[in-house]
């Protein structure tokens, strides 16, 4: 009754009402990013669909051509849920970082380690989960890829359950809606999801990394950083293009 009007992130809609929302409720750095969001979305539903494994632009999250990970396998957002939109990754350095440069929001913030979420520019959205000792997060900020965002955990601030550390790291596109990490390009490698949850596979030049195993390198999304995310200063980690 106050004037508030709600829409679904990436619509028509919401993107109407962030350009004319004022500047103590959205900053103008957010209404671009949201404009940006979703014209990449628009390109993407005008390419249309195709067989080859689709390159989402994003890294994994730690740090690239650093320590080895393991992974626990391709799996849904609550678990056993549709779609398989998740991925379980363990050891390494500990240390989990932006898969790429985005504008960071929390949830469950009654946790004192909350679910950190990062929109980025080009349309997708990724999520991480289960981290301890963040790095100081605020809502509407912006990480650069490889941004230190905390270490790998077993926290809950959202409910679920974790047998040990490890980043559920989530893929979103267009609304928030969940998208199948089956047949995309992340981190230089396709993955592949299982018959059954916590199942699948990454592979990468005839190599394949499944559920349980480690050995996963993070090579980055492939493309050359761009001019305005140097990634340099206090908690980025140094990136090089490939």
């Amino acid at each position: 009754a106050g004037g508030w009007e709600v829409a679904l992130e990436d619509s028509e809609r919401f993107n109407a009402l962030a350009q004319r929302a004022p500047a103590s409720v959205m900053s103008a750095a957010e209404r671009g990013l949201f404009a940006e969001r979703l014209a990449a979305i628009r390109a993407r539903q005008a390419a249309g669909e195709s067989t080859l494994a689709v390159d989402v632009g994003l890294g994994m999250p730690f740090k690239k051509e650093g320590s080895v990970w393991g992974t626990a396998g391709v799996h849904g957002d609550s678990g056993t849920s549709r779609p398989y939109n998740a991925i379980d990754f363990w050891g390494g350095d500990a240390r989990v970082l932006a898969s790429r440069k985005g504008t960071a929001y929390k949830y469950c913030t009654n946790s004192r380690w909350p679910y950190i979420k990062l929109m980025h520019k080009n349309g997708w959205s990724t999520g991480y989960y289960h981290t301890r000792n963040q790095a100081n997060i605020s809502n509407g900020q912006v990480l650069l890829e490889g941004a230190f965002i905390g270490n790998s955990g077993v926290e809950l601030p959202c409910g679920g359950s974790a047998s040990g550390d490890h980043v559920h790291w989530t893929l979103w596109r267009d609304s928030g809606a969940a998208e199948a990490v089956d047949n995309k390009l992340i981190g230089g490698w396709v993955w592949h999801e299982g018959s059954q949850p916590y199942s699948g596979y990454a592979e990468r030049n005839g190599k394949r990394v499944y559920a349980g195993q480690s050995g996963l390198i993070n090579y980055g999304h492939g493309k050359t950083r761009p001019p305005d995310d140097p990634c340099s200063g206090t908690g980025c980690d140094k990136y090089t293009a490939s």
